[in-house]
């Protein structure tokens, strides 16, 4: 397990930040994670890892720390999406046994043009079955 740098204090949870073990990445903060509320949910998984950081598996073992700790706290279902050509989000999401829960067309702020958007959720009683 790569060690816990800092805990980062929400209005809603703290939540873990990550960096890998090597001493020249240390100074770089992997990416974020962040469970932010809806209309819909208490909860929606969303976060993002710095370009240097891909490919070594940082995402997938940082988002399952941080799933753990959230069905630690709730039993409520924990959605989370991704953008259509994001293959490598899908394969995190994948791996920590998200299910599809169909598609939506949106306009993400960041990408300003329309993008489908694919939506996943986990359930407590499946992240324990594969914990």
């Amino acid at each position: 397990m790569r060690h816990i740098t800092e805990e980062i204090t929400t209005d809603r949870r703290t939540l873990p930040r990550f960096c890998p073990d090597d001493a020249e990445a240390l100074v770089q903060l992997i990416g974020d994670f962040a469970f932010s509320p809806t209309d819909k949910f208490a909860a929606v998984l969303g976060y993002w890892c710095g370009r240097p950081m891909w490919g070594h598996g940082y995402t997938t073992e940082a988002a399952r720390a941080v799933v753990g700790r959230y069905f630690s706290e709730t039993e409520d279902d924990l959605p989370a999406g991704y953008f259509d050509g994001n293959h490598a989000s899908a394969n995190v999401l994948r791996k920590l046994d998200f299910v599809p829960g169909g598609t939506k067309t949106t306009i993400p702020m960041a990408l300003r043009r329309e993008m489908t958007s694919h939506r996943v959720k986990l359930t407590a009683e499946r992240w324990r079955a594969g914990a």
